[in-house]
């Protein structure tokens, strides 16, 4: 991919080693600011050269994976937009590491949880670039132990 095609919110989809990696363009100067789609860890820069083999990659439906917003029942949908709304005012600072861990740590204080959880919040909103992933999950039912589980934790 050259610099020129380049844009913001753009998907691309390269092999480092062995390794797939999904980058999401976030910011563009001398260097491209990507998240790593994938691991969804914190952004990065890196250099147009080390994303110079990537290729775009087509922007995947969320429909099948997640409900319509307005489809949500209402507490999953209350819950996604007050996830969003934590680490809203974190994205206008993703380029600046100080001003983004000053911000992440504002939202933390604010809001009484982890800067791990804003952080975590925030991958996945970059991710995925929608709201719809922010909402809490279905939660797995707890399974019954078999008898051998049971004696190995006592």
């Amino acid at each position: 991919m050259n610099k020129a095609d380049m844009r913001k919110g753009m998907l691309l989809k390269g092999k480092v080693g062995a390794e797939e990696k999904i980058y999401r363009v976030l910011d563009l100067k001398e260097k491209v600011l990507v998240l790593d789609c994938v691991k969804k860890t914190m952004p990065v820069w890196k250099t147009y050269e080390e994303l110079s083999d990537c290729v775009e990659k087509e922007e995947e439906s969320m429909t099948e994976t997640t409900d319509i917003i307005d489809a949500m029942v209402g507490e999953r949908r209350k819950t996604a937009y007050q996830r969003y709304n934590m680490i809203s005012g974190i994205l206008p600072f993703l380029s600046g590491e100080n001003m983004r861990t000053e911000t992440i740590k504002r939202a933390s204080e604010r809001y009484g949880i982890s800067k791990q959880t804003v952080r975590n919040y925030l991958c996945e909103y970059l991710a995925t670039m929608d709201v719809r992933s922010l909402a809490p999950g279905n939660k797995k039912a707890e399974k019954m132990l078999s008898a051998d589980e049971k004696n190995m934790r006592n």
